[in-house]
């Protein structure tokens, strides 16, 4: 990757200008990585219980984190080069603002994947309960002549009642946590929408000024190029 400080020809708003947007294309990386990730975990939901899809998932999880790894480290080189180059603290703090962010971002993400995935597994444990009852209830009967033990049987019905609830209680405070966290990641993904939005507004700010540098530049060649003639 080419750094800031190998195109000293350029003027000090231009390189601000190149290492802004390289940040935000390592960005729309994230935002690739980002979109796999998601339709990854979706697959892997369907088939949760396969040892074959909980090892492709992992294998996923490996090369997603390698690459998050390697797009901040890119960021960071920018960052050392701007910081190299004296810049003014408000490209630096757009920056480090951007990878605090995405530092929540990644966070949320896997708590709400590990949520979910315990969610799966509480439905996935009331399911079979709610089968076996209907098996039970609509099964094959014991005709055996044998003698019941009531109170035996009432203390099993009651052991299995509290489990059901104990499950169902677990279960919804599962899906109440789910609910705050997608909150949080909705907030947090605004919160990361504005902050580009505001380096997009920068870099606009940069192009006039490289645009008004521009123009001096080409009036001061061609006074010089008059005063050459005359």
């Amino acid at each position: 990757m080419q750094t800031a400080t190998s195109t000293s020809y350029l003027t000090k708003e231009q390189i601000i200008y190149n290492s802004l947007q390289s940040v935000l294309t390592q960005q729309n990386e994230r935002i690739l990585i980002y979109k796999q990730l998601n339709s990854s975990f979706k697959t892997f939901k369907l088939n949760f219980k396969t040892q074959i899809e909980i090892l492709k998932f992992q294998r996923i999880l490996e090369n997603v984190t390698i690459n998050f790894q390697q797009i901040s480290k890119q960021i960071k080189l920018i960052e050392n080069d701007l910081i190299n180059l004296n810049v003014d603290e408000k490209y630096l703090n757009f920056i480090r603002k951007l990878q605090l962010l995405e530092k929540d971002k990644l966070n949320l993400t896997v708590k709400i994947q590990k949520l979910e995935q315990e969610i799966l597994e509480e439905e996935l444990k009331l399911k079979i309960k709610e089968e076996n009852e209907k098996y039970e209830e609509h099964g094959p009967k014991c005709n055996c002549k044998h003698h019941h033990n009531h109170h035996h049987v009432e203390n099993i019905e009651e052991k299995e009642e509290e489990e059901e609830t104990i499950h169902g209680s677990k279960l919804t405070l599962l899906l109440n946590e789910l609910k705050e966290l997608k909150e949080l990641e909705s907030n947090n993904i605004n919160e990361i929408n504005e902050h580009l939005d505001e380096m997009k507004y920068e870099l606009e700010d940069l192009k006039e000024i490289m645009k008004e540098q521009l123009e001096n530049k080409t009036n001061n060649e061609m006074q010089v190029e008059e005063g050459i003639v005359l």
